[in-house]
């Protein structure tokens, strides 16, 4: 059966946000190129704390390091969140990814996604539904099978500039209504979606709305409570990993994460702090 489309315009997602700040300007689109860059115009020209901007399709959507998003029409939440950091704690680029992504997990068990936990730095992947026997655990009590099998269906991209002082813009991407087929080849066997997950249709508006709740209540969070639900959510600390940079590679063990959002992995010539940038860690079999 066909399903209806539950387009992500200003009065669907008026019609169940929650929020203070987050989601209450909203500019929304049909296609553009990325929502990033639409927000960091709107940024520059005084766009409020807390705007966002989504978009049906994004043309040159991005991820991490220059990546393309594959953004199409009525699938996903392509959505930026403007930050200004007087109007909240402001904490590291970094850091603010990893709040975004774990925001993402709570929506998405929310709405069905009961095995869901974040891979270090700004991925949130899943179990697809039925594949684990024990859905709604932390992450970090799954079995290793469970980590290399899980599939990604969100990122995070977050961006500041020197024109942009003070100011940070939160992009979220979210695979919601795509079937296997709606993924190229290439990630067929890396990405999954919501619907896929939790094994039946969320709808889009309702889901950003509970990603910007989420995200605006953990923004108020002390810093002790965000190291605490990151190493809880976390499908990478007390793992096996292969970090890879420019300067090669190592097996090593993901001990913790930092108040900047670096990770701390302990490898063959003692603990190395991985950063994001042209750093990729990944967990492998123990």
């Amino acid at each position: 059966m066909k399903r209806s489309p539950d387009l992500i315009t200003p009065d669907a997602l008026s019609g169940c946000i929650v929020t203070r700040a987050l989601g209450r300007t909203h500019f929304a689109f049909g296609s553009v190129t990325t929502t990033m860059e639409l927000a960091s115009r709107l940024a520059k020209a005084g766009a409020p704390h807390g705007s966002i901007v989504t978009a049906e399709q994004q043309t040159a959507g991005r991820g991490r390091r220059g990546r393309k998003w594959i953004s199409e029409p009525g699938l996903g939440i392509w959505c930026s969140v403007l930050l200004r950091t007087q109007e909240c704690a402001g904490p590291a680029a970094p850091a603010l990814g990893l709040i975004a992504a774990c925001s993402v997990v709570a929506a998405a068990r929310m709405n069905g996604v009961l095995c869901a936990g974040v891979k270090w730095p700004n991925d949130v992947c899943a179990l697809e539904h039925n594949a684990g026997a024990h859905c709604g655990e932390s992450p970090v009590r799954w079995p290793s099978a469970w980590v290399l099998s899980a599939r990604k269906i969100a990122g995070i991209l977050v961006e500041t500039s020197k024109e942009l002082s003070g100011c940070f813009v939160v992009g979220i991407g979210v695979n919601v209504h795509h079937s296997r087929s709606d993924f190229p080849s290439e990630f067929a066997s890396s990405a999954s979606s919501v619907d896929l997950c939790a094994g039946r249709d969320v709808a889009r508006p309702a889901l950003l709305a509970d990603v910007l709740c989420c995200f605006e209540m953990r923004l108020g969070w002390s810093e002790a409570m965000v190291r605490s639900e990151w190493h809880r959510e976390s499908l990478t600390i007390g793992r096996r990993v292969k970090v890879s940079g420019p300067d090669g590679s190592f097996i090593g063990q993901a001990e913790a994460i930092e108040a900047d959002g670096a990770l701390k992995v302990s490898g063959p010539s003692g603990t190395v702090t991985v950063t994001g940038g042209e750093t990729t860690v990944r967990c492998v079999s123990d």
